[in-house]
């Protein structure tokens, strides 16, 4: 289900940066968006719901895109993103997207979801594909 999510976010970057309209390196295109969906909670094997807000600012190079994005969010059952950030590159060869989002609960649990994905252009073909879910426990 994550490797899912994170697959369509990569993919909704992607249709995002087509839709850009070009820019000079040092005048970024800034926006916001917003996505909800359902994912396990780590720490308790329960499903939660999530909401993400995210503000993309996107640099267009004469040969490459490159994205960096700002998160926070929240969860239905407490959690709150403390730390969360995720970039993209594109260059014409290959498209690479990665993510780390840190979030914590006011009873101490804390957990971490990360990603990454490396998609060739040249092949067609996803040459990386690694997300993970890790509860780091109550502190």
């Amino acid at each position: 289900m994550s490797r899912m999510i994170f697959a369509a976010i990569a993919g909704a970057m992607s249709m995002t940066l087509m839709a850009a309209p070009p820019v000079l390196a040092n005048e970024p295109v800034t926006f916001t968006d917003s996505f909800t969906f359902t994912d396990v909670n780590p720490c308790s094997g329960v499903d939660h719901e999530i909401t993400i807000d995210v503000v993309l600012s996107i640099h267009e190079h004469r040969n490459s895109e490159v994205v960096h994005v700002d998160r926070s969010g929240t969860t239905d059952s407490g959690f709150t993103m403390i730390a969360g950030t995720e970039s993209f590159v594109a260059n014409g060869n290959v498209e690479r997207g990665a993510f780390t989002d840190q979030w914590r609960h006011p009873d101490g649990s804390k957990f971490v979801a990360q990603g990454q994905f490396v998609f060739s252009l040249n092949r067609l073909e996803l040459l990386v594909d690694n997300f993970s879910l890790t509860c780091l426990g109550n502190n």
